[in-house]
């Protein structure tokens, strides 16, 4: 099978937009490698990235105690998603042991929690985290560890 149709044109699409085309060896063939290569990086990176996401779904009661894993690459991003029968009282987040530079953890309930304590791992502290903090219904609490403090930090 043989191509006939030159590409030294744009092509139209359907939705009026053009495919800019590349005559092979030209020098905008080479930038045009270069920004696939590029782009081609992005794309891994992105995907790295989402496979550094964990989520945890936990239905709690009034006094429970949740123990948060350590997350499962550097930079990575923990979701803690709370599904309570109802509001509760109090809960306790005992925080990753061993978190990397960059972690972040997101908190979210469906359910109101009037008293949410974090607890901090042996060595570790915390920067702008009331302890107890009150966690409205649907509305999430993002914390992230810092290597270099030791400290988990609310943003």
């Amino acid at each position: 099978m043989s191509w006939s149709r030159r590409f030294d044109a744009p092509i139209a699409l359907p939705d009026g937009r053009e495919i800019e085309t590349l005559r092979q060896g030209g020098i905008r063939a080479d930038e045009a490698r270069t920004t696939f290569l590029a782009t081609t990086k992005d794309v891994f990176d992105e995907a790295a990235t989402a496979l550094a996401t964990m989520a945890l779904l936990n239905s709690p009661a009034t006094g429970a105690t949740i123990v948060l894993p350590n997350a499962p690459q550097p930079q990575s991003k923990l979701y803690v998603v709370l599904q309570p029968a109802v509001a509760l009282a109090t809960l306790t987040l005992n925080l990753p042991p061993a978190p990397a530079d960059g972690d972040d953890l997101y908190v979210l309930s469906t359910k109101a929690i009037t008293a949410v304590t974090p607890v901090a791992a042996s060595g570790q502290s915390l920067i702008n985290i009331p302890s107890p903090f009150a966690l409205a219904a649907g509305v999430s609490q993002h914390i992230t560890w810092s290597a270099q403090l030791s400290t988990w930090f609310r943003l």
